[in-house]
């Protein structure tokens, strides 16, 4: 129980340092910490607030409740390297000046195939996407994800 409880304030200051604190959780590339299951969570570089997108989904997985630590990394590079390991990329499907809808693929282990899962879209119809609420995308974007709430163990 107590690990637990340093590994969520862990989890809680990586997202607070913008992945700074992510990216030292892992003794080498791609070796998973003394036995904690990492999600390697990749995110495209380019698109509406890339950064606020992905600060807000990778809160949104700590919020979640997950055991994991979250570990960013370059798009492409989300493969799972170890049992009880996650691969989450996000995409990005439509963007125009008052839409965004994107999806989550999700790898539920080494060497899995990637899971699709279904589109999750935000509109705002008195401003422009500056005005979305990346939280409640994020949120969305894990709620349409049956597959990684059965690879969380999340209801």
């Amino acid at each position: 129980m107590v690990m637990f409880m340093i590994h969520r304030v862990l989890a809680f200051r990586a997202t607070a340092l913008s992945g700074l604190l992510a990216i030292t959780l892992c003794a080498a590339p791609g070796a998973s910490q003394g036995g904690t299951d990492m999600i390697y969570l990749s995110c495209p570089a380019t698109g509406p607030a890339p950064q606020k997108l992905c600060d807000a989904l990778q809160q949104a997985l700590v919020d979640s409740g997950t055991a994991h630590a979250i570990r960013r990394v370059a798009p492409g590079a989300e493969q799972p390297r170890a049992a009880g390991d996650l691969g989450i990329a996000l995409q990005i499907d439509k963007v125009s000046t008052r839409h965004l809808s994107g999806h989550l693929k999700v790898y539920p282990g080494p060497h899995a195939r990637a899971v699709h899962d279904p589109s999750a879209g935000m509109s705002v119809s008195d401003a422009g996407l500056e005005r979305v609420d990346y939280a409640a995308f994020a949120r969305a974007l894990l709620s349409v994800s049956a597959t990684l709430r059965t690879a969380l163990n999340t209801p």
